[in-house]
């Protein structure tokens, strides 16, 4: 992949932090209900948790990559390295997040499921409400060279997977099939409800693997990114009026269009992706660069900026907008050093043992 395309993928990236970050800090200061004077495209910010399904498409193109370049070069997957690649780059800074939830909240009963992530919710506080995405991006880590392996040495098999898997998403989703309450949130936000995205990102990782990708002039590129914005505002409008919180569980069919939508985006922009970067794309990849940091610290962060009257009585004065801005400052400044302590350290030692050829760049969220 050259590095023109990556930096669009980086682009994608920075939307979906972009997008989580101003969910989370506008729902937490304001509420989930959109203002009686909101308009149409508020649903990109009252809806913003569809950045996680972008981030679960990019895994899906990134991490899926080396495989699809495996099998065409007939090479077999290096599991050993891949596993190396996928913990030197998430647990350092998760399992840091993880201690200091814990420290903070004193939920030290939470920690061996949190180290195993198994921990989400309210589990560690706030710290961990952003948790479980971690645990369905490891769920596809460990699916993926399982499914590699059948696809290369049993294809009808993992054919015959992936059919009762969507056998039973469909039966889910007509209501045939229910776990409970508890039961139908877990299949809606782990794998078993999320592989759509993946799957979709996969999709465009064999695109890119075996050059594929579609050739659009610069005129047709807009108009469709113009059609697709459209259409995914509509689409999380849907979401905002049937309560964002609750909606992807109760509906979790519409991770697929979701999915297909994001997919879209993604191939119109690596369809005419250049090295030159406008400064939106600046800014874009900026954050998607800290991306992963940002998206551990910031909702601590932003709840902590809110409730510093609690702390500090004069700060009291401050209007909700104000500290929910400084909350985003601080989250931005807090991920920043994360990222140049942490894991910029980690990310060299994965380059030290990667190839170009089997070298994967994918975040893990």
């Amino acid at each position: 992949m050259s590095q023109s395309r990556v930096a669009v993928l980086d682009d994608l990236r920075g939307i979906a932090i972009l997008l989580v970050v101003v969910y989370h800090g506008v729902t937490e200061a304001f509420g989930f209900t959109p203002p009686p004077w909101g308009t149409y495209w508020l649903s990109f910010i009252y809806a913003g948790n569809t950045g996680v399904t972008l981030f679960f498409l990019l895994s899906g193109i990134l991490v899926s990559r080396p495989f699809f370049n495996g099998l065409r070069e007939r090479q077999p997957m290096d599991l050993k390295l891949y596993a190396l690649h996928r913990a030197l780059r998430i647990l350092p800074l998760y399992y840091l997040a993880v201690l200091v939830g814990v420290l903070f909240t004193g939920h030290y009963g939470q920690l061996p499921a949190a180290l195993l992530f198994l921990a989400w919710g309210k589990d560690v506080g706030v710290f961990s409400n952003v948790w479980w995405s971690l645990s369905t991006e490891v769920q596809f880590y460990l699916f993926l060279p399982i499914a590699f392996a059948l696809l290369a040495r049993a294809p009808a098999l993992l054919a015959a997977l992936l059919l009762a898997w969507f056998a039973l998403f469909v039966s889910i989703c007509l209501g045939w099939v229910s776990f409970g309450l508890l039961g139908n949130i877990y299949w809606a936000l782990f794998l078993g409800g999320k592989l759509p995205a993946f799957l979709v990102g996969a999709g465009i990782g064999w695109m890119l693997a075996n050059q594929r990708l579609p050739v659009l002039s610069p005129g047709s590129r807009l108009a469709l990114l113009a059609l697709l914005t459209v259409l995914l505002a509509a689409f999380l409008q849907i979401a905002v009026e049937h309560g964002v919180v609750s909606f992807s569980w109760r509906q979790p069919w519409i991770v697929i269009p979701e999915s297909l939508l994001w997919g879209g985006v993604a191939l119109v922009l690596l369809a005419g992706s250049r090295n030159t970067a406008s400064p939106v794309s600046q800014v874009l990849r900026y954050l998607g660069r800290i991306s992963y940091s940002l998206y551990l610290v910031h909702l601590p962060l932003i709840a902590l900026s809110l409730a510093l009257p609690q702390y500090v009585p004069a700060s009291a004065a401050l209007p909700v907008w104000a500290r929910l801005l400084m909350g985003f400052v601080g989250a931005l400044a807090v991920a920043q050093a994360s990222y140049g302590l942490i894991e910029k350290p980690f990310l060299a030692l994965k380059s030290r043992y990667s190839s170009p050829s089997k070298k994967s760049e994918a975040l893990p969220v």
